[in-house]
């Protein structure tokens, strides 16, 4: 894939997705769903990215250095093992729901959906991830106190509705298995996290 490509494949991706968050009914029209598509679409683990590392920055200068136990004591986590940890991370995250996905439309009867939803849920995770980060370095940035912790939730919980919709519009289905495909997803980014601190730490 030349660069070309992959920045045409980007714009299209992320005029779908936010023409799902104006909640244009044609707006899935705008992805390409072919299974070159699918794989393109995670084109959009690059462009979160940069969100990615400036967050884990930003948990390092206020929630302070990780630590490990060493034989004298807790002792600061090396740099490039922290490096790695973090870059599995975050690929793995982008991995975990697509997997888990494959199981949960053939349970459901809409394995036909399967790619739609990958590569709505793909592309739609860049403005999730703006969103997100916008709420929380502006709560840090403002010291908010309460009101920043409630700008945060609010946050979150659009977001979540707005995944709702992308999930309800790829997989052409009720509101009400759409609101599970993303229980689901928030319940496997809870135990991925614990998987990644059990391994690693961080």
């Amino acid at each position: 894939m030349t660069l070309a490509n992959c920045w045409l494949a980007i714009d299209q991706g992320i005029r779908g997705a936010f023409r799902l968050a104006r909640r244009d009914p044609a707006a899935m029209e705008s992805f390409d769903l072919s299974v070159d598509g699918f794989y393109r679409s995670f084109l959009a683990a690059l462009v979160t990215a940069p969100a990615y590392a400036l967050q884990a920055v930003g948990s390092l200068l206020h929630g302070g250095w990780p630590t490990v136990m060493g034989p004298s004591g807790a002792v600061p986590m090396d740099g490039i093992y922290l490096g790695f940890a973090q870059a599995v991370s975050y690929v793995a995250g982008w991995l975990v729901f697509p997997l888990v996905a494959i199981l949960l439309t053939r349970l459901t009867g809409l394995t036909s959906r399967y790619v739609p939803l990958i590569v709505a849920t793909n592309w739609s995770s860049v403005l999730q991830a703006l969103v997100l980060m916008g709420a929380r370095w502006l709560g840090e940035a403002t010291g908010a106190g309460n009101g920043g912790a409630l700008f945060l939730l609010v946050s979150v919980f659009l977001v979540l509705l707005y995944e709702w919709h992308v999930v309800r519009s790829a997989l052409q289905t009720t509101g009400f298995i759409a609101a599970g495909f993303v229980i689901a997803d928030i319940l496997l980014t809870v135990i991925f996290s614990q998987v990644m601190l059990l391994l690693f730490g961080v």
